[in-house]
């Protein structure tokens, strides 16, 4: 299944994060060095749908010749500190990033201005960054503290610290009746839950014997998935955070990124280098849909807006694109084929009604056996930045914590002492009360 990359960008410096624009060929990454880079890509100049060469030398050369070009459309240096998330906003006409440097800025892709930054919008080190819909953004911390961003005011809504450690992946989903919910999944292997509407925690797990690196919700928001150090994905039932009910092995060592693809599967990026295609229900690694070399660990994963192009990078320095539309084909073929077999079934059903009918037998002359199958399991990296802060190079040691990780929330902690509520960062009562606005026109 795994085959050559779309192109490679070979980049000067470590990525930590990258992601693709909601409906254009453009891709943004976050570097060690506390740049963030924009780049452009476009299909063509590969073999695909070319004739077949008459030269074997100069098809082997054409089978790697990149199908896809990219080009950088801009750089800037907004942090003094390595950017550990970057992520453009719902519209793509801005693009947030965040990082050592404890700040937090929004930038214009087309003028490569900033339009807003908090210099100190943590106390310590953000790790992660998530949209919350059209208004704002939630950002997390090293000390695992959550804050909720109101995009309008310019300022913090809502403010959490149930986790004990680093804040490793965050999710925002609206969808079911519990709608507006904040999932976060930390280091000291705690999967935190919150009701932004309500402005509190609604549910935490048990801890678990693991860290809790990636999160994922998949099977039409039943279930949610979490990747770990050791390699073991959990996956929660939604609603029932206690502790997780299924597990999905495969991964010989930690699944750093998460990614749906469709409803029934997910890709993952690990730290072996390849990244994976997995059913959920039946648990199954399907097959590698790409790799970076040296075994070097993804960090992250994005896909385009059609499904059809995936984005990694990864320690060895490269960001890599990857076609997956064969993998929408094969998905046509194979509900054509159960299609056509239903319809075969119950044509044959209808045979054998008749036949009974007019007391005869079918043409097996038995009892006719229907069987319909269930769900299928290049670049340039040049330092010629706009610069809007310090050219700083230091890296922010990541932490290393072995907690473990999964308690449905209540009013009091373990030791019995009452749990402190989420501080309320704006005036008295005006957080809370605009967590209720948060949402109203979406």
């Amino acid at each position: 299944m795994s085959d050559s990359p779309l192109a490679t960008i070979k980049l000067k410096s470590q990525p930590f994060c990258l992601d693709v624009h909601p409906s254009r060929p453009l891709l943004t990454a976050g570097l060690v060095t506390g740049q963030v880079k924009l780049y452009e890509w476009m299909r063509g100049g590969g073999t695909e749908g070319e004739e077949e060469e008459e030269d074997e030398a100069l098809s082997k050369y054409m089978s790697k010749k990149p199908k896809a070009t990219t080009s950088v459309r801009w750089s800037a240096q907004p942090h003094k500190e390595a950017c550990r998330a970057a992520m453009f906003s719902t519209d793509g006409e801005s693009l947030f990033s965040a990082g050592g440097d404890c700040s937090l800025q929004r930038r214009d892709i087309e003028t490569n201005k900033p339009i807003w930054r908090k210099r100190e919008a943590h106390a310590a080190t953000i790790n992660s960054l998530v949209r919350l819909g059209d208004v704002g953004v939630a950002t997390g911390d090293d000390d695992g503290a959550v804050t909720c961003w109101d995009l309008r005011a310019k300022t913090a809504a809502l403010s959490f610290h149930e986790n004990t450690d680093y804040v490793a992946d965050m999710l925002y989903d609206e969808r079911g009746s519990n709608k507006h919910t904040l999932c976060v999944a930390g280091g000291d292997g705690r999967l935190s839950v919150f009701d932004l509407r309500a402005g509190r925690l609604w549910a935490r797990s048990d801890e678990q014997d693991d860290e809790l690196l990636s999160i994922a919700r998949v099977k039409h928001g039943k279930k949610l998935l979490c990747g770990t150090q050791t390699g073991v994905v959990g996956i929660f039932s939604w609603g029932n955070f206690g502790d997780v009910s299924d597990r999905l092995l495969g991964h010989p060592a930690s699944v750093d990124c998460l990614l749906p693809h469709g409803e029934d599967a997910v890709l993952t990026g690990s730290a072996d280098g390849l990244i994976r295609l997995v059913g959920v229900h039946p648990n199954k690694v399907i097959g590698v849909v790409g790799e970076h070399e040296n075994e070097a660990t993804i960090e992250a994963l994005a896909l385009d807006a059609k499904g059809e192009t995936l984005a990694s990078c990864a320690h060895d320095q490269t960001i890599k694109l990857w076609d997956l539309g064969y993998l929408e084909d094969e998905d046509e073929d194979e509900d054509a084929k159960e299609a056509e077999e239903a319809e075969e079934a119950e044509g044959g059903a209808d045979r054998e009604e008749d036949a009974v009918a007019k007391g005869g037998s079918s043409s097996g002359g038995g009892k006719l056996k229907v069987k319909v199958k269930g769900a299928r399991p290049a670049g340039d990296d040049s330092d010629d930045d706009s610069d809007d802060s310090d050219d700083g190079m230091s890296v922010a040691a990541s932490k290393a914590s072995k907690r473990s990780g999964f308690s449905r929330a209540g009013s009091e902690g373990e030791d019995g002492r009452k749990r402190k509520q989420p501080r309320q960062i704006a005036k008295k009562g005006a957080a809370i009360a605009m967590a209720g606005d948060f949402f109203a026109d979406m």
